[in-house]
C-alpha cells in the first residue's frame, strides 16, 4: 500500500478539475470535427470511430470519479478532520461520474449500431442521425465535466475544518 502513497494527489479536487480539463481538449476538438463530418456528410468510419473513442474515455473517467470515496480508503486518506468536506467532494464527483459513464455507454451504443451489420440492424441511411445522437450524448458529458470543474474549485474556498459547512452547501 506505501507504494500508492505518491499518487494521492490525483484524488484532490484541483486534480480532479485538471484531468477534467485534460479530458474536455480532445472532447470538445471531437465534437467540433463530429459536427462537421455529419454536416457535410464526410466518411462516418471515422466519425464513428472518434465517438467510439471519447465513448469509452468518458466511461473510464465516470468509473474513476463516481469510486473517489473507494479510492480514499485505498489511499488511506478517509476519516481525516475534513471527512464532511471531502464527503461532499465524494458525492459531487460520484454523481458527476455516473453521468458521464451513462452517457458515455449510450454514445458507445450509437457507435456500435452502425458497425453492426445490416441484416441484423438496418442503419443503411441512419448513420449520420445516429452520429449526431452520440455527439450530442458526449457533449453533455463535456458540459457534466466542466460543472465539477466549477464544484471543485468552487469548494477550495470552503473551509475545511468547519463540520456545519459541506462543499454541497457552498454552492
Amino acid at each position: 500500500m506505501r507504494l500508492l502513497i505518491p499518487f494521492r494527489f490525483l484524488i484532490s479536487p484541483l486534480s480532479i478539475a485538471a484531468i477534467n480539463l485534460l479530458i474536455l481538449w480532445p472532447l470538445v476538438l471531437s465534437v467540433v470535427d463530429l459536427i462537421e463530418s455529419i454536416r457535410i456528410h464526410r466518411d462516418f468510419n471515422e466519425a464513428v470511430d472518434t465517438v467510439s473513442t471519447i465513448a469509452i474515455v468518458l466511461i473510464g473517467w465516470g468509473v474513476a470519479l463516481e469510486e473517489r470515496n473507494v479510492l480514499r480508503g485505498v489511499f488511506k486518506m478517509a476519516g481525516r478532520p475534513d471527512e464532511r468536506w471531502q464527503h461532499g467532494i465524494d458525492e459531487a464527483c460520484h454523481r458527476s461520474g455516473v453521468g458521464v459513464l451513462i452517457l458515455g455507454l449510450f454514445a458507445e451504443v450509437c457507435s456500435e449500431l452502425i458497425h453492426l451489420p445490416n441484416r441484423i440492424i438496418d442503419t443503411a441511411g441512419r448513420e449520420y442521425p445516429l452520429l449526431a445522437v452520440g455527439t450530442v450524448l458526449l457533449s453533455l458529458g463535456g458540459l457534466i465535466l466542466v460543472r465539477l470543474i466549477i464544484q471543485l474549485i468552487g469548494s477550495l474556498g470552503v473551509r475545511r475544518d468547519n463540520p456545519r459547512i459541506s462543499p454541497e452547501e457552498s454552492h
